[in-house]
């Protein structure tokens, strides 16, 4: 008989020389790593599994500042005393949301007000908004409508409600909002329509700012929409700016800032001062080389690798202590810069392993190629200075 022989469904003989073939085993599906809990999540479940006694809040309370400490440390570079008041304002917040927290930010261009604002926000995964002051006139809003801010709080608040962080109305209620170039708006001169002009602005100001303000808002960029009301009890609002003209030798007070131009009553609702001072070009190096990993990664994808010297960051931060940007732009350039020595390798055929060395006299040529042509010779005032060791 042969196998042709045999019913549908009946087992076929195998051959002696056959080989043993293992029977399947089960092996259970891989479990993705739980996700680590950010600190309000952790407070909460604190709360709830306890009976609320004074230890286990302490105790809550304690973690959070120290999960907000590690994870701000993580963000912000060189300022470990702006650290250590931002985990106390994290942990303050995510107790007492009611408490409407608000800061300022002050520093030079490329201290790293923005970033460390901008940790806040990751830190907490509350949804974030920045809305530049100057866009803001005496009758509303121009540029940055506050309808386009409330759709943008809503459209973070979904997302970050589907991956677990809280629910739809908490983390509207909870979001952050960041001023940046509030300095701006200060006016020294008490006299004249540019000096009343500052103060209405100034004015427009205060029922965001304040701990039992709200944001009301009809339209948008794309013009009226349904109204929407947003409370700004439980809101994290953050000022960034220079503020040219505060002492150098001591911690501003509000004294000071209301001497630069700005309404006392504006003053008291900044809340806390903060001063940032300069970043030296050394502290920007890991900041540099993070921002520079995904740039590294298309060096491997053709083969190739890239070698950033400490040099070339180095004087990405000299560039970054002089004014000519902040961190941001230290990035940009040194990408700038190693993107180009790539497409010289692409265009030069050059055989796999060879190695693009970023050096400072690179990122000078990507800086000048970044900024608009000025008049005279290449040594102008303003333009980046030649590497000098």
């Amino acid at each position: 008989m042969t196998s042709d022989d045999l019913p549908d469904g009946a087992p076929h003989a195998k051959p002696d020389d056959a080989p043993e073939v293992p029977e399947p085993v089960e092996t259970p599906l891989s479990q993705p790593e739980p996700r680590k809990p950010t600190p309000a999540e952790q407070f909460r479940a604190e709360i709830e599994n306890e009976d609320e006694s004074p230890e286990s809040l302490a105790a809550a309370m304690r973690y959070c500042f120290a999960h907000a400490r590690h994870s701000l440390g993580l963000r912000i570079h060189g300022h470990e005393e702006l650290v250590d008041a931002l985990a106390l304002v994290v942990t303050q917040h995510i107790v007492a949301p009611e408490s409407a927290q608000r800061l300022v930010l002050i520093g030079p261009s490329g201290s790293g007000k923005t970033t460390a604002a901008l940790a806040l926000s990751e830190c907490m995964k509350r949804p974030c908004v920045r809305i530049n002051v100057e866009d803001i006139t005496a009758t509303g809003w121009s540029g940055t409508q506050l309808g386009d801010c409330l759709a943008d709080i809503d459209a973070q608040a979904v997302t970050l409600a589907t991956r677990g962080h809280g629910s739809f109305e908490d983390l509207r209620a909870e979001s952050i909002v960041i001023l940046d170039e509030l300095d701006k708006i200060a006016t020294s001169k008490h006299e004249g329509a540019s000096w009343s002009h500052q103060i209405q602005k100034q004015q427009s100001m205060l029922g965001l700012l304040a701990k039992n303000g709200q944001i009301v808002s009809g339209s948008d960029s794309r013009g009226p929409v349904a109204a929407r009301t947003l409370k700004t009890d439980r809101m994290l609002i953050i000022g960034c700016g220079v503020f040219d003209g505060l002492p150098s030798d001591r911690d501003p007070t509000p004294e000071n800032v209301i001497a630069l131009g700005f309404l006392p009553e504006l003053v008291e609702r900044m809340g806390s001062l903060h001063r940032l001072k300069p970043l030296p070009p050394e502290a920007l190096i890991d900041v540099f080389k993070e921002g520079l990993e995904p740039v590294c990664e298309h060096f491997h994808a053709f083969g190739y690798n890239l070698d950033v010297t400490r040099e070339a960051c180095i004087y990405a931060g000299q560039l970054v202590s002089q004014g000519h940007g902040g961190p941001r732009s230290g990035v940009t350039w040194l990408t700038a810069a190693a993107d180009g020595g790539l497409l010289a390798l692409l265009k030069a055929e050059a055989p796999a392993g060879d190695c693009f060395t970023l050096t400072p006299d690179d990122i000078r040529v990507a800086v000048r190629r970044s900024e608009p042509p000025t008049a005279g010779s290449e040594d102008d005032a303003g333009s980046p200075p030649s590497p000098v060791w």
